[in-house]
């Protein structure tokens, strides 16, 4: 069993150093959250295993136990604070304000038979995030069709645009049946008279 214990070690170790280079080299097409799922894991099997080396000593029972402890508090902790810093914080303000902005939209123009323009800022806080591998950001369509407000059957026309500029600019190619369409950020949606 030692000599397992050994082999976990050993691939838990060589796991972060890895997954570090990676990251610090800029291989690791993610961010933050993603860096953690990696190494997460083989950080908890170091810690069990730590806390077991030291509970095998006499003299450090005690230890361990207090680091047990302090570990669980540490956990507890965070999973409270996560949670409370998720529903308080301006990034939940802004996201339950399109939200809200969004559904009342998306009735409007199902209501109207008006196809929907959309930009990516709809999928904030993830508006800048590269959607891999097509190395683009998250197109605003796809956030709108998944909508739970989005009512499939009535078939709403929804085109992904960059900006609303495109829209106001005489030069753009809109190409629609219809004498309004509406457009929006997430936040702000407009009616246009074409």
């Amino acid at each position: 069993m030692h000599g397992f214990n050994e082999q976990i070690r050993l691939y838990c170790i060589l796991l972060l150093i890895v997954v570090t280079i990676l990251f610090l080299a800029g291989k690791f097409p993610m961010g933050e959250p993603r860096l953690n799922s990696f190494t997460v894991p083989s950080m908890a099997i170091l810690m069990i295993l730590l806390l077991d080396s030291l509970n095998e000593v006499v003299k450090l029972r005690k230890v361990s136990m207090a680091l047990s402890v302090i570990l669980y508090v540490g956990v507890i902790g965070n999973i409270y604070t996560t949670f409370f810093s998720s529903i308080s914080g301006p990034e939940y303000c802004k996201k339950l304000n399109i939200y809200r902005a969004t559904e009342k939209a998306i009735s409007e123009a199902q209501s109207k038979h008006l196809p929907i323009y959309i930009t990516p800022d709809i999928a904030y806080p993830y508006d800048k995030t590269l959607n891999l591998p097509y190395n683009t950001t998250v197109p605003g369509d796809w956030v709108l069709k998944t909508f739970p407000a989005f009512d499939v059957t009535i078939n709403t026309p929804v085109i992904n645009i960059k900006t609303i500029s495109e829209i106001t600019n005489p030069c753009s190619p809109i190409t629609t049946t219809g004498k309004e369409i509406m457009t929006g950020n997430g936040l702000v949606y407009n009616v246009y008279k074409l």
